[in-house]
C-alpha cells in the first residue's frame, strides 16, 4: 500500500513528499550550473595496490571461508551433530554455569 501512495505522489506536482524537480517549469538550480553531460563510453578506474589486496581474501579468510563451506554441507547431509559434539557443548554449558 505505501508503494501505491508513493507512486501516486510522485506522479502528482507538487506532492508533499516529493521534492521539486530540477527540470520543472519555473525551478532553478540551485548552484545555476548547467547539467554534467554524461561520461563518455570508456572511462576507466584503477584500483591501488591496497585496494586490490583487500579485496583479495587472506589465507585465514580463506580457511574460514572453506570451514564453513564444510559445515553447511554437513548439516545439508545431517551429519553435522555428532555425540562428541554434543557432549562438548554440554560440558562448556556445565562449567560456564557452575564455574
Amino acid at each position: 500500500m505505501p508503494d501505491a501512495i508513493s507512486s501516486a505522489c510522485s506522479r502528482t506536482p507538487g506532492c508533499a513528499s516529493s521534492p521539486p524537480r530540477a527540470d520543472a517549469p519555473g525551478s532553478k538550480r540551485a548552484d545555476n550550473t548547467a547539467p554534467v553531460p554524461a561520461s563518455p563510453a570508456g572511462d576507466q578506474v584503477e584500483l591501488s595496490a591496497a585496494a586490490r589486496n583487500a579485496a583479495t581474501p587472506s589465507g585465514d579468510e580463506l580457511r574460514m571461508q572453506q570451514r564453513i563451506a564444510e559445515i553447511r554441507r554437513q548439516i545439508a547431509s545431517d551429519t553435522y551433530v555428532t555425540d562428541d559434539k554434543l557432549d562438548a557443548v554440554v560440558d562448556r554449558l556445565v562449567k560456564e554455569l557452575l564455574g
